[in-house]
């Protein structure tokens, strides 16, 4: 059997793998609840427990909906949809995430509604040089699709989307050739 490609994508996308995982109009077996839904929005409910809570409650769907995950896991691909925004924190890339984790599927990464891929997952491959250098491993595009790289950002913690860190990186390395280059010349 072929590994499962997932991607994620806003709620547009209207691709053939498309997997409406909300809670107002999709599957329920995949969907937060209402609760989960507006603690997050009303800020009561942090990531950390918004993820436990979400994974608790697709531990208990996976024991009651087999045969819908068992329909997921058998197709080659699958696009989880939702209404957030691509760079924030969202669902779809929680349950990505786990189903990786939990059946080695594959998570490609976010696509926009034409599905073409806007966001590669980097989990895997891309970590911050800076950081590794310290031996910190920095994982980008968490769950929440940011970054916090307390080397490149000179530990403030600041959020950084993918692509903004990328770019900080690109001048990090700039400056450093600058800088290189600066020395050799006078050197």
């Amino acid at each position: 059997m072929s590994k499962l490609k997932i991607y994620t994508s806003q709620f547009r996308y209207g691709g053939d793998d498309r997997l409406d995982i909300t809670v107002k109009s999709g599957i329920e077996a995949f969907a937060p609840t209402w609760d989960m839904v507006k603690g997050h929005k009303d800020g009561t409910l942090a990531n950390e427990d918004y993820i436990k809570m979400y994974k608790d409650l697709m531990n208990k769907s996976y024991k009651t909906n087999k045969k819908l995950w068992r329909e997921l896991l058998s197709r080659k691909s699958v696009t989880l949809v939702c209404y957030c925004a691509k760079d924030c924190f969202c669902h779809r890339v929680v349950l990505a995430e786990m189903l990786v984790k939990a059946f080695g599927c594959e998570y490609v990464g976010e696509v926009d509604s034409k599905g073409n891929l806007i966001i590669r997952n980097a989990k895997e491959s891309t970590n911050c040089e800076f950081c590794l250098k310290d031996g910190v491993e920095i994982e980008l595009f968490e769950s929440e699709h940011l970054s916090r790289c307390p080397k490149c950002i000179k530990g403030s913690f600041m959020e950084l989307t993918g692509k903004e860190h990328f770019e900080l990186i690109q001048k990090e390395k700039e400056k450093n050739e600058i800088t290189q280059n600066t020395s050799k010349a006078t050197g």
